[in-house]
């Protein structure tokens, strides 16, 4: 038997007007570590060519959470961690 053949959506039955990406609502959401991974990405004098070199990271991605686009799994915003040095910390309960 042939294996069956998955039927594509044609573009008049797609509902363009909901996301359609799982993770859109997280990458809206504030996030400190985001925040700060974004600026850095803005502010370091490396191109986003560089960047991608650097890190492994697929410049696309990159662009894409730099623009707030999308967002990151972790272990790729491990690596932007890793390059910028920083570190996590748990707050301090006052």
């Amino acid at each position: 038997m042939r294996p069956l053949r998955q039927k594509w959506a044609k573009a008049s039955e797609v509902d363009f007007s909901r996301p359609t990406c799982d993770n859109y609502d997280m990458a809206k959401a504030p996030s400190h570590l985001t925040d700060t991974l974004r600026r850095l990405i803005r502010e370091s004098e490396n191109s986003m060519v560089q960047l991608s070199a650097k890190t492994g990271i697929v410049r696309g991605s990159l662009i894409r959470f730099a623009r707030g686009d999308s967002s990151l799994r972790l272990d790729i915003a491990d690596k932007l961690v890793d390059f910028f040095e920083l570190e996590l910390k748990r707050k301090k309960k006052d």
